[in-house]
């Protein structure tokens, strides 16, 4: 992807709203137990990535990947836009 091409933005599931009350209440619960949110925050950030076997050796493949993802998504819609124009005729 050339970087002046603007990345497609995906549409969150989760409200603005949705996400802060379950970060509070997250917060609140570190907090009640004595421990910094911050880094408690981060150790559940550390136990998912080994979970998924994820490292820092990992970041040009996962840059690779998202880039080939959004490239995707581009001819996903191109194809989409094509097919509207062409009144939804599939010619394969």
């Amino acid at each position: 992807m050339k970087p002046t091409q603007e990345k497609p933005k995906k549409k969150s599931k989760y409200s603005p709203t949705e996400r802060n009350q379950v970060k509070s209440l997250l917060v609140l619960y570190f907090e009640s137990n004595l421990q910094d949110p911050t880094d408690a925050m981060h150790e559940l950030m550390l136990a998912f990535l080994a979970e998924k076997g994820i490292q820092e050796s990992s970041r040009v493949f996962l840059k690779e990947k998202r880039d080939l993802v959004q490239e995707l998504e581009k001819v996903r819609s191109d194809l989409a836009k094509y097919q509207h124009n062409e009144k939804g005729v599939l010619v394969e």
